[in-house]
């Protein structure tokens, strides 16, 4: 039987690009969506012109155009795909030749593909893997890498599982940053409240597809809407995240295999059905 959320209101919290798509693939599916995005994502591009800002896009624009010195190139998201490609379209209209290409999670590589169409192949986790950073260090083409150099394009700051092991397996690691993530600015909170009043007698269910995400929803949202929040399901990818949801204070928490589209909704249609 196919799949269906006749009944199910989800609260969407991924950033405004993501979250819209994501949105509309529920909607099909019969789910009313409320979005409320709970982290935002900035190219450095875009960042105050500060001091600070002129050298982070000078150390960029510096690893970009040395490009030809890595083997191997790590994406770790979408976001990391999305605003990278515009340096690379810049400063390598011809790709260097004898690069390899890795992604977290099937999507990320996806994009990075059909953005590089001049690169045969992109290795990283799967679909029906973790899709994490744990899940591509168990790679065997990332586990002989001694001598080598190796770029990671990613936002500031964030988690340094990554690079931290590909140093300790002896690799010259150098983080290439293109976006920076923060908390979103919020005044108007009548959406959340009208999508935990329920008018609708539907199942409300919060998703987050990030520890990060969760901080921020704790941090930001007044003391009284939080409290409503966390006695809802909590639906997010992947052990890590959920322990963290534990850890905010979310009791119920549905937990997919990943943050795939087909993961995400399979996690959430075994609950309904239990």
């Amino acid at each position: 039987m196919a799949h269906t959320l006749n009944g199910v209101h989800l609260l969407v919290t991924r950033p405004v690009t993501q979250g819209q798509i994501w949105a509309e693939q529920l909607k099909t599916l019969g789910a009313r969506v409320t979005q409320q995005p709970m982290l935002h994502i900035q190219p450095i591009t875009e960042l105050p012109d500060e001091p600070q800002t002129q050298a982070l896009l000078e150390a960029t624009k510096r690893q970009v155009l040395q490009l030809d010195e890595y083997q191997k190139i790590i994406f770790v998201s979408q976001n990391a795909v999305a605003h990278c490609l515009p340096w690379l379209d810049q400063y390598w209209p011809q790709l260097p030749t004898g690069l390899e290409f890795f992604a977290i999670g099937a999507s990320t590589a996806q994009q990075l593909k059909a953005g590089l169409n001049t690169i045969d192949s992109v290795a990283g986790s799967c679909a029906d893997s973790a899709m994490n950073s744990e899940s591509l260090l168990a790679l065997t083409a990332l586990h002989n890498v001694s001598g080598e150099k190796i770029a990671i394009v990613r936002g500031l700051g964030g988690r340094t599982l990554l690079g931290d092991t590909l140093n300790q397996r002896g690799a010259k690691v150098e983080s290439i940053a293109v976006y920076q993530r923060l908390a979103p600015t919020i005044t108007d909170w009548h959406a959340i409240d009208e999508f935990i009043n329920n008018i609708n007698n539907e199942q409300n269910i919060v998703v987050a597809h990030s520890a990060e995400t969760i901080k921020n929803l704790c941090a930001i949202t007044p003391n009284h809407t939080l409290k409503s929040l966390k006695t809802l399901p909590l639906l997010v990818p992947g052990k890590r995240v959920c322990d963290y949801g534990h850890q905010s204070g979310f009791n119920t928490i549905i937990t997919a295999h990943n943050a795939t589209h087909a993961s995400m909704i399979e996690a959430l249609y075994d609950w309904q059905q239990r």
